[in-house]
């Protein structure tokens, strides 16, 4: 129904900032459909998303963790999403760099052993 109506939004990658699989409450969601606006764009709302996901501010959907979990988070997020068929088909061009790292860190154990 987009852009009639605004788009629910949620999380499938562990980031450390929101649940996964449970939509998040933002001005921008459907969580309140008396602010959407029609005009706003997918970049306008991914714009949005990336300046709440860079604030602490507590919502429904929001999860409070450190610094050091987001990190490791963001650093095994590639790992988690090619194992999703969907990622693998629509990004095929991450998998194939996700390979590689797996390739050249297989390398380098067989190297220092």
């Amino acid at each position: 129904e987009y852009p009639f109506k605004p788009p629910g939004i949620s999380m499938t990658t562990p980031n450390g900032r929101f649940e996964t699989q449970k939509k998040i409450c933002l001005s921008i969601s459907d969580y309140h459909p008396e602010s959407w606006n029609p005009m706003w764009s997918v970049s306008s709302i991914l714009n949005g998303l990336l300046s709440f996901m860079m604030d602490n501010s507590p919502t429904t959907g929001s999860i409070t963790t450190t610094v050091e979990e987001k990190q490791r988070l963001a650093k095994a997020s590639l790992a988690f999403n090619c194992k999703i068929p969907a990622f693998r088909k629509l990004f095929p061009e991450y998998v194939d760099k996700y390979n590689q790292q797996l390739t050249e860190q297989a390398q380098s154990e067989e190297s220092s052993s």
